[in-house]
């Protein structure tokens, strides 16, 4: 195994271990130390806009170092110049309009944010919601399994080709490369990664994968004991023996330019030497792995703090509250574009106080207002208005449940004589039933 440089390094190829059983096979790590580090503060100006202000800096061991070129220019192409810069810090910021900065950037992925609020006679509420760089289409993926099993199969087939001691056993390691061992990389693989994104402990995702490999031919039961500490050596020397039996000799018997292989430098050096002949390269295998950002300018270790100002106290959220500072934070990080997303949410809700006391008696929609909202900006202007001119009849004396229960947008359609009356839906059913909870709520 290549010797890894720093801790991230050592995190990433254990990770890749987990999510890929050519990850076992195969540790290619090329790996910086460089972290990516941002500080983000979002405010709501009065005219309804978000100013964004975003501080990046870089750290390698903890020390804060100078910013490449690349990353610089990328900042530079969303904001323009930095409006600070403290030493190694540099500081951008916008006021966002409609398209929201694609500022946040790790493992080949970036961030997208939205903002929006959204008002009806009830109130106003507004919604945050912002995903940050991951895996975004499962479909990429599976088919980076597809293309991580081809490169893997091509190489190793090139390799084998390429050897004058294996010219007897060509054929049918070819044979088995380009069948067996390439369908068992895609199903191993895949199989890990979706124990993994499932949130199975790594025991729970090592395990099936583990019994693949030994129902195939890759591992002995007592394996599992050195499976759990990620023994890529074991692996390789069973995945040797397996080799062995598809040439119906044994591992001792294995021409040196095999049994070399169970030694991960050399199986490296024998990739190397694979991939050169098809014309690819290391960067192209690790890329695929998920462990290369070629290209990218960037570590694909990015992590920072996120932190909205907003006066009012969510509704809904899975950020951290500062009530003294009236501010929503989070811990927000970038993953591997192999696994899934973080999310930040954030749903506030400003009830129309004298409307909804005037027509209901009291405030009855304050953690749903923001579901109401978006219920009353899906009516149409036909329904929008029929549903504005039934609530200017409300009024706290008259009997609000029952006609909230019987109002629809559409007349119940006639029904023939001794015919069983049967509930037809009605998209105002949602809302009523949102108010009439409201209404048993401040009644209790």
């Amino acid at each position: 195994m290549i010797a890894q440089r720093c801790d991230r390094a050592q995190e990433e190829a254990n990770r890749m271990r987990r999510n890929s059983v050519v990850g076992s096979f195969i540790v290619i790590a090329l790996i910086g130390c460089e972290r990516e580090r941002f500080e983000v503060l979002m405010q709501r100006l009065p005219d309804g806009r978000v100013r964004r202000a975003i501080t990046i800096w870089t750290e390698n061991e903890d020390k804060v170092v100078a910013t490449s070129d690349t990353v610089l220019a990328r900042y530079r192409a969303i904001y323009g110049e930095p409006l600070v810069r403290d030493a190694e810090k540099y500081t951008f910021a916008t006021i966002i309009n409609t398209d929201w900065p694609k500022d946040i950037r790790g493992d080949g992925a970036e961030n997208h944010g939205s903002f929006s609020v959204l008002s009806s006679p009830m109130g106003k509420s507004a919604v945050y919601l912002e995903r940050l760089p991951g895996m975004t289409s499962p479909r990429d993926l599976v088919r980076n399994q597809q293309q991580l099993a081809d490169l893997t199969v091509r190489a190793l087939a090139a390799y084998v080709q390429q050897q004058p001691g294996l010219v007897r056993q060509c054929q049918p390691l070819v044979r088995f490369l380009d069948s067996e061992l390439r369908a068992d990389l895609e199903n191993v693989a895949l199989n890990s990664w979706l124990g993994h994104v499932g949130g199975a402990k790594d025991d729970q995702v090592l395990l099936p994968t583990f019994s693949y490999l030994l129902e195939h031919g890759y591992a002995d039961v007592g394996d599992v004991c050195a499976l759990a500490e990620y023994d890529t050596q074991i692996l390789l020397r069973r995945a040797l023996r397996k080799i062995a039996a598809v040439l119906g000799t044994s591992v001792d018997a294995l021409p040196p330019e095999l049994a070399r292989l169970k030694d991960p430098k050399a199986l490296r050096v024998a990739l190397q030497q694979g991939l050169a002949a098809i014309g690819s390269s290391d960067e192209e295998l690790a890329a695929l792995m998920g462990g290369s950002l070629a290209g990218s300018g960037s570590s694909g270790d990015i992590s920072g703090i996120v932190t909205w100002r907003f006066e009012e106290k969510p509704v809904t959220t899975n950020g951290k509250r500062d009530e003294l500072a009236g501010e929503l934070r989070w811990t927000a990080r970038g993953t591997a574009a192999s696994e899934l997303p973080q999310v930040l949410l954030a749903v506030w809700a400003q009830p129309d106080e004298a409307f909804q006391q005037a027509h209901f008696g009291s405030v009855i929609l304050s953690e749903h207002l923001p579901a109401f909202n978006a219920w009353f900006n899906s009516l149409s202007p036909a329904e929008s208005a029929r549903w504005e001119e039934f609530v200017a009849t409300l009024h706290p004396d008259s009997d609000l449940d029952e006609r909230l229960e019987n109002f629809r947008f559409k007349p119940a359609p006639p029904q023939a004589e001794n015919q069983e009356q049967q509930p037809q839906p009605d998209h105002a059913e949602f809302a009523t039933h949102l108010l009439r909870d409201g209404l048993k709520s401040s009644n209790n």
